[in-house]
């Protein structure tokens, strides 16, 4: 069994490439370009001349100590981790962190704008950013995503200042008999002892009483003068 250099996936050894990713696994060349020796599958070194068979740089794993090209990610032997992977905040691709372009969108990773903090893991980073660089989790909405129409704005121009009156006024309707003002006042203020301002108005009731008891004893006979004086000419009763 083998790693992928490229996501680290656990792959057979007659895979050739990753399961996972889809990358080539080892070097498509079967032989040596300086010496034409035939090269093993799996080898970055000729078995001949030593020289790097795909003719990238060679490093040496840090875990296994197994030799490996420079651009590995994972060692293919034993599948450590060999660089700090990110993600770019426009894509979301795989990047090497510290890279300044990523090499999917071809877009910078690196700037200068105001920072904010990813609701996902709290890292800090642009104000921008759709994709967290950190967890790789989206953060705002993608900018090609259909946003929903603003409603329509209605405007109302209204004119009409008509200002309707109702002319319906209902007349007052005044119940009962219609009597003088003044002349009950005047039979109250000389005879109101006798009752005969309200023998005027119709009470006979009243009368007999103002006129038994001189005027209810003279109080109602001054209460109504008063009352009198304040109605309105004419008034009902």
């Amino acid at each position: 069994m083998g790693y992928c250099k490229y996501c680290g996936t656990q792959h057979s050894e007659e895979a050739t490439t990753c399961p996972s990713c889809g990358k080539e696994l080892y070097c498509s060349a079967k032989f040596c370009s300086d010496c034409g020796t035939s090269v093993p599958i799996g080898s970055f070194l000729c078995p001949s001349c030593g020289k790097p068979v795909s003719g990238k740089a060679l490093k040496y794993c840090s875990v296994c100590g197994e030799q490996i090209e420079d651009d590995c990610v994972y060692c293919p032997k034993c599948g450590k981790q060999l660089k700090q992977m990110v993600f770019c905040q426009h894509c979301g691709s795989k990047v090497e962190k510290g890279a300044a372009v990523c090499p999917s969108c071809k877009k910078p990773l690196q700037s200068d704008k105001p920072k904010k903090f990813c609701k996902h893991c709290g890292s800090q980073i642009d104000v921008d950013c759709v994709i967290c660089p950190i967890c790789g989790k989206q953060v705002e909405a993608l900018k090609n995503d259909s946003q929903p129409a603003p409603p329509p704005q209605v405007v109302i121009h209204n004119n009409n200042t008509n200002t309707n009156i109702n002319r319906n006024v209902t007349p007052v309707v005044a119940y009962g008999k219609m009597k003088n003002k003044w002349v009950a006042f005047l039979l109250c203020l000389f005879l109101g002892c006798c009752g005969i301002h309200k023998f005027y108005e119709g009470k006979i009731v009243m009368g007999i009483i103002y006129l038994l008891t001189f005027g209810l004893f003279g109080i109602g006979w001054l209460i109504d003068c008063v009352v009198l004086l304040f109605k309105p000419n004419p008034y009902y009763v």
